[in-house]
């Protein structure tokens, strides 16, 4: 899988939309939203126009360390974290844009786990940043 500390340009680029993108939408979001949810709907600008945001109620982590718990024994789409790993590889090789487009000839299991994983990969970067804090 590739290391998020070798960002491609492709990957700069859109980072910076994202720290862009996060930044105009913080002063629009209640108090006690957490920074983790602002992301997360932050990173809904790089989906293809057909794609609508697909709402998630999972939000933990599995120990495998981004993808989330509702994967532990899915049976809901058989090889569907083979699927979140190469999306999430490509992001970080190509770029947000690009695994969006790709994400979308998935299954919208997929899709959700996808965007929750993306979210929990971008977080530490995020952070080491100074977009989001702790």
């Amino acid at each position: 899988m590739a290391n998020i500390k070798n960002f491609s340009e492709n990957l700069e680029r859109d980072f910076e939309r994202l720290t862009a993108t996060i930044n105009e939408r913080r002063p629009f979001e209640k108090a006690d939203v957490p920074e983790k949810q602002i992301v997360k709907k932050s990173l809904e600008v790089f989906l293809p126009p057909e794609m609508a945001p697909a709402p998630s109620s999972q939000e933990e982590t599995t120990g495998s360390g981004f993808l989330p718990s509702y994967m532990d024994g899915s049976k809901n789409d058989p090889g569907a974290e083979e699927k979140i790993r190469s999306l999430i590889d490509l992001a970080l090789r190509e770029g947000l844009t690009e695994s969006w487009r790709a994400a979308r000839r998935e299954s919208p299991f997929v899709v959700d786990a996808f965007h929750d994983a993306l979210t929990e990969k971008l977080l530490p970067e995020l952070k080491k940043r100074g977009v989001i804090k702790d």
